[in-house]
């Protein structure tokens, strides 16, 4: 006598996450025998724009030069890295 064997494979989104965050997750499997779990796999989230960056302090001591200094984004939302955008100045 054969045996049947179905697969059943399940999709589950798991919405509304922060960006650029380690989850981890297990699944539990159970029949009228008894319950099975899973290793624990960790997940990460892509990447997304910075978010809540305070605009830059200006000052100077100088006659020819002024100093920008800022803090980093409240979210980074990924890897750090800096860009200073092109200065304009008016007289």
């Amino acid at each position: 006598m054969g045996y049947l064997h179905l697969l059943v494979c399940i999709n589950v989104v798991d919405g509304g996450l922060q960006a650029y965050t380690q989850y981890n997750y297990s699944v539990t499997a159970s029949n009228s025998v008894g319950p099975v779990t899973s290793d624990w796999t960790t997940a990460t989230t892509l990447q997304a724009s910075p978010e809540q960056l305070a605009s830059p302090v200006c000052y100077t001591d100088q006659l020819d030069a002024i100093q920008l200094s800022w803090a980093p984004p409240a979210l980074p939302n990924g890897l750090p890295s800096a860009c200073l955008s092109p200065l304009y100045h008016s007289i």
